[in-house]
């Protein structure tokens, strides 16, 4: 089972890297592969035990909370934060999920620090479908938009789809467009 060890020492490798936000140390990634030797005789299949040990690194504090990390192995910016920590917390705000490979890679080379390559990235993520779901949960919690599913006397369906999106969407042309917190406390439309 030498093999399955390899391949499962393999995939954490690269699937922490991309939960965590950052690169992996060894006692890190051995950690998880005891777990998977101790899993591995209860599972008939590798797969169910990967299973097992992915759902174990997904409950750690490393992917639940974004924190600051005490260690020196990461390089700091003068602000404090690592680059992979500004990765992540760019991914988490603007699309309300894990960096990507191409973030990821931004932070590995050093450049993300670098305020065109930030730029460019902050414009590149939300120019993606992904950063809808920062300007739904932020719009939805900031006005209370649940209320509206309590409005009965609403009953044409596309009306009441668009009060809910209105807002939505008015938020994210907004952020696309890199206005003024002031149109959107202001505007008259």
């Amino acid at each position: 089972k030498v093999e399955e060890r390899d391949y499962c020492r393999e995939i954490l490798i690269r699937f922490l890297r991309r939960v965590w936000g950052r690169p992996v140390r060894s006692a890190e990634v051995e950690n998880l592969v005891a777990l998977f030797d101790g899993y591995r005789p209860d599972f008939g299949r590798f797969e169910d035990a990967m299973l097992e040990v992915m759902a174990t690194a997904l409950a750690t504090p490393e992917f639940l909370y974004v924190t600051r990390r005490d260690s020196s192995e990461l390089p700091k910016e003068a602000d404090g934060y690592s680059q992979f920590e500004l990765a992540r917390r760019l991914a988490l705000f603007l699309w309300s999920s894990i960096p990507d490979e191409q973030l990821l890679a931004c932070a590995e080379a050093g450049e993300l620090a670098e305020p065109a390559v930030l730029e460019r990235q902050i414009d590149r993520l939300l120019a993606d479908p992904k950063s809808y779901r920062f300007a739904r949960h932020f719009v939805s919690q900031w006005l209370g938009l649940d209320a509206i599913e309590a409005t009965a006397h609403i009953k044409d369906p596309e009306l009441f789809n668009a009060m809910k999106e209105e807002p939505i969407v008015f938020f994210q042309d907004l952020l696309k467009r890199n206005q003024s917190i002031f149109e959107l406390l202001h505007s008259n439309h």
